[in-house]
């Protein structure tokens, strides 16, 4: 290798380095704080774990009785999944549409409640929208524009 060539290779080097010096404190902070507690959270979902006593390893036990005797939590992941969800994301679709309030429920029994915001143009595509949820749903749908 020429003397050029090898100044080069140490000048790519350099500004490669220094990448990685400005990169290093998000990539570091990015694997501490969300790399890290995901990988934990795993580990300790398949363990009893009181915060008290150290983690006993209990294998798939902790989700064998969230899908046969807490049926209740599954009915409000599968009502978020399936009610709440989408309406958030038609009630984002209808900011850039429309002004009002979607709330789902009744009375005390309210599950949600979303301000929406945008011009009066696509007004119809929410509307559209919010039928569909009403036919579905029945009453359990108010729309307060």
């Amino acid at each position: 290798m020429s003397k050029e060539a090898t100044l080069k290779l140490k000048n790519k080097l350099k500004k490669f380095n220094t990448s990685y010096f400005f990169i290093a404190p998000y990539a570091i902070i990015f694997f501490t704080f969300v790399i890290l507690l995901i990988i934990i959270s795993i580990v300790l979902s398949f363990t009893y774990y009181d915060t008290v006593n150290p983690p006993v390893f209990i294998g798939l036990k902790n989700y064998i009785n969230l899908f046969t005797q807490d049926s209740d939590v599954m009915k409000k992941i599968l009502y978020f999944l399936l009610i709440l969800l989408p309406l958030q994301l038609f009630a984002e679709e209808a900011r850039m549409t429309r002004s009002g309030i979607i709330i789902v429920g009744t009375g005390d029994s309210v599950r949600a409640f979303e301000p929406f915001r945008g011009t009066l143009e696509g007004g119809t595509g929410y509307a559209d929208a919010v039928n569909r949820y009403k036919q579905t749903f029945g009453d359990a749908v108010n729309v307060y524009c």
